[in-house]
C-alpha cells in the first residue's frame, strides 16, 4: 500500500513533519492555500536565551500587499529587511552549544 501525507509549508517546522516525510512514499506541500497572517508558514518559536525557557519569535517578513486574498504560494518575501541576519544570529547565540549543533546550522542557514 502507497502512503501520502499532506501539509502546508511551515518555517523551520517541527520534528514530527520530517519524520512524516520520511514515513511516506508520497508527500505533497499544500501551498495553493489562501496565506495565514500571524501562522506558522512565516514564523516560527525558539528559546530567547541558551539557558531560559521564554521564547522569541523568528519571522521571514513578508511583502504586506494583499497577503488577505494571496495563495501561499504566491507570498514574497518583504527583501528590504534584514531578518537572516537576526536569525542566523539568534541560532547561533541560542543552540551553538547544542549537540550536533555545527551539523545542523549548515542545513538551516
Amino acid at each position: 500500500m502507497k502512503t501520502c501525507a499532506i501539509l502546508q509549508p511551515h518555517f523551520l517546522p517541527w520534528i514530527g513533519y520530517f519524520e512524516m516525510i520520511e514515513r511516506v512514499d508520497l508527500f505533497v506541500f499544500l501551498d495553493d492555500v489562501q496565506y495565514e497572517d500571524r501562522g506558522w508558514q512565516n514564523r516560527n518559536r525558539i528559546r530567547r536565551t541558551r539557558f531560559s525557557h521564554e521564547k522569541k519569535w523568528l519571522t521571514v517578513p513578508i511583502r504586506r500587499k494583499d497577503v488577505r486574498q494571496t495563495l501561499l504560494a504566491n507570498v514574497k518575501i518583504a527583501k528590504e529587511e534584514n531578518w537572516f541576519q537576526y536569525h542566523e544570529n539568534s541560532l547561533n547565540e541560542t543552540y551553538r552549544y547544542s549537540p550536533f549543533f555545527d551539523i545542523y546550522i549548515e542545513r538551516i542557514i
